[in-house]
Order: C-alpha cells, then sequence, then structure tokens
C-alpha cells in the first residue's frame, strides 16, 4: 500500500462485474436493476477554501491507502471508474444514470463523496426518470 491509481482497473473490474451479477439474478427474479456512476465535486468549480479543504480530506481520510495527495487526481480516477461503469452496463444492456454529469456543484457535497440533504434530493431526482420508467415497464 498505498497500491498505483493505474492498478485500479482490475478492481473497478471486479465492482462491474459484481453489479452486473445483481443486475443479472435480480432480472431473472423479475426484479428491476438501476446502475449509476459516482458523483464528486466538479474540481474546476471549487473555490479556493472548499479545494482546500477538499484537500485536507483526502489527505487526512483517503490519500494514505489510495496515495493521492490532493482533491482533483482523486476526482480524475472516478471518472475513469465512472467511464468503465457507463460502458460495461450499456454493453450488457443495463440501465445506468450518469450522476457524476448530473451532480457535480460542490454545494451539494459535504466532503469528497458524499451529500448534504440538497445533494440527496438532488440524487433521487437524478434517478427518477430511470426508476419511473421501469415501473412503467412493469
Amino acid at each position: 500500500l498505498p497500491p498505483d491509481p493505474r492498478d485500479f482497473d482490475a478492481l473497478f473490474e471486479g465492482t462491474l462485474r459484481n453489479q452486473l451479477r445483481l443486475a443479472r439474478h435480480l432480472g431473472q427474479r423479475g426484479v428491476g436493476y438501476v446502475g449509476s456512476t459516482f458523483a464528486t465535486p466538479d474540481p474546476a468549480r471549487l473555490s479556493p477554501v472548499h479545494e482546500r479543504a477538499l484537500d485536507y480530506d483526502m489527505q487526512r481520510l483517503w490519500g494514505r491507502a489510495l496515495g493521492l495527495d490532493a482533491y482533483a487526481p482523486f476526482h480524475a480516477l472516478v471518472l475513469h471508474y465512472d467511464a468503465l461503469v457507463e460502458a460495461r452496463m450499456q454493453e450488457r444492456g443495463v440501465v445506468v444514470v450518469p450522476v457524476h454529469r448530473e451532480l457535480t456543484d460542490p454545494a451539494l457535497f459535504s466532503d469528497v463523496c458524499h451529500l448534504t440533504p440538497r445533494g440527496i434530493e438532488a440524487l433521487a431526482g437524478a434517478f427518477l426518470p430511470a426508476v419511473a420508467a421501469q415501473v412503467e415497464a412493469r
């Protein structure tokens, strides 16, 4: 430890295999599944104070484990994961909500990945069309 971020693809693939397996098993039982990407605050939209706070959070909470010393490289790693999620789920015909595109406003987050109450409302709103479509289809 820490792992090289370039080595995360194998870990990401394992996570994706589990999600796709879950979607398949649920589908076999007539239960819908809606996957999603992972939302994080857009670094380009951060104020200097917010950027320092997220850098501090990254260093204090995740930096050592991930080998990252600032928020921006974490965000880039998450965007890479999000691209893999979208591609793999679309290849397999699994509905995927691209929340990483819809929830980018730093004001929706309390840290590098947790949402404020307003962010949780925005997340629910992002899922609503996909969930409603699945309910209507059944």
